[in-house]
């Protein structure tokens, strides 16, 4: 088994797309996957367990991690759930960036709180969050460059601190 796969993956949005590739590569490599998202993955295996949740929903969101790292040793995120919400600037509601705030941000600092004893223990974790060129900016995407652009800079303060 490689570093990779040492621990348990929890990786977001892994039912569909990248996610989906993210999950499958990981189990071929001899790894166990927890796919957290609003449906269950169709891919069936006994190393994948699936937890559905709504990654926006701050409470949902912490109480479904808190039940899978009392369950499982997580060492290893990938944050890769994504919604868009596409609006013009003049019809960007506050309400989808709340939203998009608390799916890409929020919901990744619950992630790696819940899960960071469990890398320190082990002397080892590994974070990723899967941003989108979209964080340089696109037309119709205020929110989601928004909230894109500050995984990168969540991630470059945990690099510090914690590398």
């Amino acid at each position: 088994m490689s570093r990779a796969t040492q621990g348990v993956t929890l990786v977001t949005g892994g039912n569909r797309g990248i996610g989906l590739a993210i999950t499958q590569t990981i189990l071929e490599e001899g790894g166990e996957v927890v796919c957290v998202s609003r449906q269950a993955p169709e891919l069936q295996h006994e190393r994948l367990h699936s937890v559905i949740v709504d990654l926006g929903d701050r409470e949902e969101t912490k109480q479904a991690v808190g039940e899978i790292n009392a369950n499982h040793q997580v060492l290893n995120i990938v944050h890769n759930a994504g919604v868009i919400r596409p609006a013009q600037i003049e019809d960007v509601a506050l309400t989808d960036l709340d939203y998009l705030t608390e799916l890409h941000l929020a919901t990744m600092v619950t992630l790696v709180q819940a899960s960071l004893p469990a890398m320190k223990d082990a002397g080892y974790g590994r974070i990723v969050g899967i941003s989108s060129r979209g964080a340089l900016g696109l037309q119709t995407r205020t929110n989601y460059a928004a909230t894109k652009a500050g995984m990168f800079g969540m991630r470059r303060t945990w690099a510090l601190e914690l590398g």
